[in-house]
Formats: C-alpha cells, structure tokens, sequence
C-alpha cells in the first residue's frame, strides 16, 4: 500500500485515472523511451515475460494474423513484429 500512501500525500489520490498500476506503467514507459527495449522493461518492472511487460506499457509488440490451413478454416499465428 506503500503506492497508495504516496497518491495521498501528493495530492493524487482522488483522480480516477491515476492508480498504482498508473504509476507501474508510467515506469515502464520512461524505461521504454530511454532503451527502446521490452527487455529492459521487463527487467525494471521485475516481470518474467515480454508478454506481460508490453500491455503494461501500451506496446504492441506482436501482431496476430490470421492463416487459412483449410479453405475456410482460419488459424490464428503470432509473429514478432521488428525482429
């Protein structure tokens, strides 16, 4: 709760769009901005998975398209996108 006391004091706690989870992700971003790695995202925010480090941040970072294995029958595949 230690995000929460500090919303408090600093006057934030009543705005609706500023919660802890706004704070994680503002991180994430500056680290974003300033490595231009998911990577390092993942790292500072302490998170196992690329996967979970980008939503946090708003970074789409792989596209699912869709393939036709069967006519008719579309399966979903991932790609990563800017390797």
């Amino acid at each position: 709760m230690a995000l929460c006391d500090l919303l408090i004091r600093i006057g934030l706690a009543d705005e609706p769009d500023v919660t802890p989870s706004s704070i994680t992700a503002w991180a994430g971003v500056e680290v974003f901005e300033q490595t231009g790695g998911i990577q390092e995202v993942a790292r500072h925010l302490g998170l196992r998975s690329l996967d979970r480090a980008a939503p946090v941040i708003g970074h789409t970072w792989r596209q699912t398209t869709m393939t036709a294995d069967a006519p008719g029958e579309p399966q979903p595949q991932s790609e990563v996108l800017g390797a």
